[in-house]
């Protein structure tokens, strides 16, 4: 008889920096991202520093526009807590104040649980402005599948630019998320 010798798989290793480690959150860096199929496009959340589909930024049309952006569906269960930090540059073709409305959100493909108040920035006029927001979230559960979901509204302009192309290409700086995920150590 033969005998089968298994090889046992390596364990995995976790590496995390002692201010994670002291305060229990680690941050995930999201950019904003727009992509396209022939009919549709789409403003999504990305991990990866890739470039845009086409139009590069997200353009409002008007006073009080809303644009969602997505996470992909998350592999696995996730919490949030702490304070998310959205910055990223507004741009204003018209000349009025601009300003931008965000607010957190969980998504479940059917409904949308709001996971932080609305934030508002600060107005200002101009061509461009940068803004960095923080936004404390309700510490939420995320189940495998649901997403974190972005609600971005703006405030007082009839043309304001989002810059959404991870690469800056076009000039401004990217829109980053920064999410604090709870570690599970």
């Amino acid at each position: 008889m033969l005998q089968t010798k298994y090889i046992s798989k390596q364990d995995a290793i976790a590496s995390y920096d002692y201010v994670e480690i002291s305060e229990g959150i680690g941050y995930i860096t999201f950019y904003g991202l727009v992509t396209a199929n022939v009919s549709t496009t789409y403003f999504n959340l990305t991990r990866n520093v890739i470039a845009s589909n086409g139009l590069k930024t997200v353009r409002y049309l008007g006073s009080n526009q809303t644009n969602n952006l997505d996470t992909g569906a998350f592999n696995t269960p996730k919490t949030v807590s702490g304070t998310l930090i959205f910055s990223g540059e507004i741009r204003e073709t018209s000349g009025n104040h601009m300003a931008l409305t965000v607010t957190a959100q969980k998504w479940d493909g059917t409904t949308a649980t709001n996971i932080s108040s609305a934030v508002d920035s600060t107005a200002s006029t101009g061509t461009a402005y940068g803004v960095c927001m923080p936004i404390p979230l309700t510490e939420t559960v995320f189940k495998k599948g649901e997403i974190l979901r972005i609600v971005v509204t703006t405030t007082n302009a009839a043309g304001t630019y989002l810059d959404c192309d991870p690469t800056g290409a076009n000039g401004s700086a990217p829109l980053k998320v920064l999410v604090p995920f709870k570690l599970e150590l």
